[in-house]
């Protein structure tokens, strides 16, 4: 768990650091947090006791990347459960339960997926997985050990102690703990980044100057630890605001009492304990090979001090630290507690020689591509019509099969324009009517090219891609062409038109009655000129009242046109002429 939400508030202290810069030097590894990331890759197989050997696989690569670089490693193993831990130790084990049984209930219904991020949640490294690790380290000759308890503690008894120069890890517990070098974040190539204890004062984000280390140790309780959850409403920040005004812990309890605030019974005597367990925890230390404190204690103590870990016999605390004893059940693992068989770990050498430290990153020849964006949405659009399927719709008759007139229509934007069969055909909606005809359920041409072009729109809509949207192309019978000539007529007549020529009027008339290069059928000549010389011109609001004002007059311009017979026989012409 460690201090939530520190270490982002001392990013302004923290360097960038490589492990070369370590030459020469001894560094203590928090094993556990390597051995955990390992697990991810086979978590299937921890879960189910398969053999495996990548979680050892895992930490052997970053042991060797230390070697290559010169660096001494000193790896340290969890012990057994410290007892200011138990309620943690048991929300964490009730946890990977659940998660255990939720992986295998989705194992046994198929979804992989979900079973393999439960399988992560549930893996829980043992004394026996981290047995097979130490295994190897005998055979490679690295050093070891296992602390009697917590290894946070373990490892900085070993930097106060200057058996380290330094320790790797991912816990935020070993700044309240004190210790003076931490490395975080350390990659497969080695880089990450650097903490010193030092530096502690001059961070920006949380400003520590005057703070004592037993006020950042207070501080950081006060927020929320391990080994005492904080109160309600208590983060980082605010525990910081109060120990910087009132210097102790037992000030500021005191006033959240009198301020109202909801505090436990026993929390004030929880936090003295919490307080204690940071400084005086019980280690290992490998010249006496005996339990000792990690900081001497003070006279005045004389109560039970079980919750800092109970007292070790020193022939027992050395098996533990070299291993060959579960520190939970304190027997042999070899022996009476667990039989590990050599799996294919034990059969593997981690040679130096053939390690590559990997510190430059292969580049990847990719495809130069040029209008990325416009290339995203041309692939965006091709695959929507692969996806596309025409909609199947029953008809209300079973029997009743679409038939294709050459009389039919296209209607769009109210004009009716007959065209031929010929070009009817090559339209693209018709080869989707074609393929249509074949499935079971026949679907007329006309619904089928709205379902198309609705289909192809919500598409769009869902997958969040641009389409310029084509108006629907409508397919009627014969009926309406009369019918739209008929409105046509009205409409025509409630048009405004210009002072123009005889011929431009026959054009604008004669415009009506052609879309694109498409054969029409002509009209008349005698039903054009019908058609334009009763057509009247109605002059907007604002001419209207100008007239009104000058003349005094209410009435509205009408103005015919007379259109001779040679003008109209002239423009038919030219029309016959482009459409062959």
């Amino acid at each position: 768990m460690g201090i939530q939400g520190l270490l982002p508030l001392l990013k302004s202290v923290m360097a960038p650091i490589h492990i070369k810069d370590l030459e020469g030097c001894s560094v203590a590894v928090d094993t556990y947090s390597w051995l955990h990331k390992g697990a991810l890759s086979c978590s299937m197989d921890l879960c189910k006791s398969q053999p495996t050997s990548k979680h050892v696989d895992y930490c052997m690569h970053r042991v060797n990347l230390l070697r290559h670089y010169g660096v001494k490693p000193i790896l340290v193993f969890d012990g057994g459960h410290l007892p200011m831990k138990n309620e943690q130790e048991i929300k964490r084990a009730r946890s990977r339960k659940e998660n255990l049984a939720r992986a295998i209930e989705h194992e046994s219904c198929g979804n992989t997926s979900a079973a393999y991020e439960c399988y992560q949640k549930a893996v829980d490294i043992s004394p026996t997985i981290a047995y097979e690790l130490i295994q190897v380290l005998k055979q490679e000759q690295i050093s070891y050990v296992v602390a009697p308890y917590e290894a946070d503690a373990q490892m900085t008894f070993l930097a106060l102690s200057k058996h380290v120069d330094a320790v790797i890890t991912e816990d935020s517990d070993l700044i309240p703990f004190g210790c003076p070098r931490i490395i975080y974040k350390m990659d497969k190539f080695g880089q990450g980044v650097e903490f010193q204890y030092s530096r502690l004062q001059h961070t920006k984000d949380l400003n520590l100057s005057g703070f004592t280390k037993q006020m950042i140790l207070e501080m950081c309780i006060l927020s929320g630890c391990d080994y005492l959850q904080s109160l309600p409403g208590m983060g980082l920040k605010k525990a910081h605001a109060f120990i910087k005004k009132f210097k102790t812990h037992e000030k500021v309890i005191k006033h959240l009492k009198f301020s109202g605030i909801v505090v436990p019974p026993l929390y004030e005597e929880s936090f003295r304990r919490a307080i204690l367990t940071f400084l005086h925890q019980r280690v290992y230390d490998p010249v006496t090979e005996d339990i000792v404190h990690l900081s001497d204690l003070s006279d005045n103590i004389d109560e039970d001090l079980d919750f800092l870990g109970p007292s070790i016999p020193k022939n027992l605390a050395k098996g533990i630290a070299s291993g060959d004893i579960d520190p939970f059940t304190k027997l042999s693992i070899q022996g009476d507690c667990v039989k590990v068989k050599p799996g294919p770990h034990l059969d593997r050498t981690y040679d130096l020689k053939s390690f590559k430290s990997g510190d430059t990153v292969k580049k990847l020849d990719l495809p130069a591509q040029k209008n990325l964006l416009t290339n995203y949405f041309c692939f965006a659009t091709l695959e929507a019509k692969r996806k596309f399927m025409a909609p199947r719709i029953s008809p209300k008759h079973p029997n009743e099969i679409p038939q294709v007139d050459k009389t039919e229509e296209i209607v769009s934007e109210n004009k009716a324009i007959p065209i031929n069969h010929q070009l009817f055909t090559n339209l693209p909606f018709v080869d989707n009517m074609r393929k249509v005809q074949h499935s079971k359920h026949p679907i007329h041409p006309c619904i089928a090219s709205q379902k198309e072009s609705e289909s192809n729109s919500s598409i769009d809509g869902i997958e969040g891609k641009t389409r310029v949207q084509k108006k629907p192309i409508i397919v009627r019978s014969s009926y309406f062409q009369h019918k739209n000539l008929e409105e046509n007529n009205e409409e025509n007549t409630k048009m405004n038109v210009s002072n123009c020529d005889d011929d431009d009027d026959v054009a604008v008339a004669s415009k009506n009655t052609c879309l694109d290069d498409v054969h029409v059928s002509v009209l008349h000549a005698s039903e054009v000129k019908t058609r334009v010389e009763n057509r009247k011109m109605i002059t907007s609001r604002y001419f209207s009242q100008k007239n009104q004002e000058n003349t005094n007059e209410k009435s509205t311009v009408k103005r015919k046109f007379s259109i001779s017979e040679d003008s109209v026989q002239k423009v038919i012409k030219n029309m016959m002429i482009k459409s062959k």
